[in-house]
């Protein structure tokens, strides 16, 4: 899983595209309608203004492997 975290940067908004589907499906709420098309259309945007920013993504989700499971029960 963390393998989609830090990923290489992708240099088309189809690669972004499939990498944003992919780690959004990984943390996506159950039985909550999951927004292909939005996120979709979230990666065209970011790569249309430069992409992702690789240092800050990277620092943001190691904390988030960092923090653990936070479900309750």
């Amino acid at each position: 899983m963390a393998a989609r975290f830090f990923a290489p940067h992708t240099s088309t908004a189809e690669a972004l595209a499939a990498r944003l589907l992919a780690a959004a499906r990984v943390y996506a709420f159950p039985g909550h309608p999951f927004e292909v098309t939005w996120y979709a259309e979230l990666a065209h945007l970011i790569h249309q203004r430069g992409g992702l920013d690789s240092a800050g993504a990277r620092r943001h989700n190691t904390v988030i492997l960092a923090s653990g499971d936070r479900r309750t029960g």
